[in-house]
């Protein structure tokens, strides 16, 4: 009885471009999945707490690592309708100096240049969630709320694209990161 060749995989096959094992993405995509739905649910009961009063504007520095990044890379390679980037990366006072936090993203690319984003950025006094799609690299997403100190939270969220600590080969990237609260 003559043998069959196993099937080829479709075109659609994931690819893992980072140094990150599967099973890591894997568990990142489930983990991340589960955070998103805890903070929106949390996020959606803090809303009945007071907005702040005045408008305000936090001032930070976000430290992105490329290579920590859980990536789900559709075919084509790169970045393309379909992919999902998850991240982790940490965040400090504006001097540079101390961490003071963490910020949680998803991005996934959709057709043209849109990318659609959501996040938490984690303080020690609360949590800001943030959402919104990018548009030809866009710097702005919408705060969309927050708990405890954040409660109610709206306003805008903004990264720079220029590194404020130069990039020395593998290693990660400094941003100046702005969270403005309007009323």
């Amino acid at each position: 009885m003559p043998q069959s060749a196993p099937p080829t995989p479709p075109a659609s096959t994931v690819t893992h471009t980072s140094r990150i094992p599967r099973w890591r993405v894997a568990v990142a995509i489930a983990a991340a999945s589960l955070v998103v739905g805890a903070l929106v649910a949390v996020t959606a009961a803090g809303q009945r707490a007071e907005r702040p009063k005045a408008a305000e504007t936090l001032k930070l520095v976000l430290e992105l690592d490329r290579f920590a990044d859980a990536r789900h890379d559709l075919d084509p390679q790169g970045d393309s309708p379909g992919d999902q980037v998850f991240s982790d990366d940490a965040v400090f006072d504006s001097r540079n100096r101390k961490r003071v936090g963490r910020l949680l993203t998803q991005r996934s690319f959709q057709e043209g240049n849109r990318v659609l984003v959501s996040g938490a950025l984690r303080l020690g006094d609360g949590t800001i969630t943030l959402a919104g799609v990018l548009v030809n690299g866009a710097t702005d997403i919408a705060v969309t709320g927050g708990t405890r100190a954040y409660a109610g939270a709206r306003g805008t969220y903004r990264q720079s694209t220029k590194p404020i600590v130069a990039i020395v080969g593998d290693q990660p990237g400094r941003y100046a990161l702005e969270v403005m609260f309007g009323p």
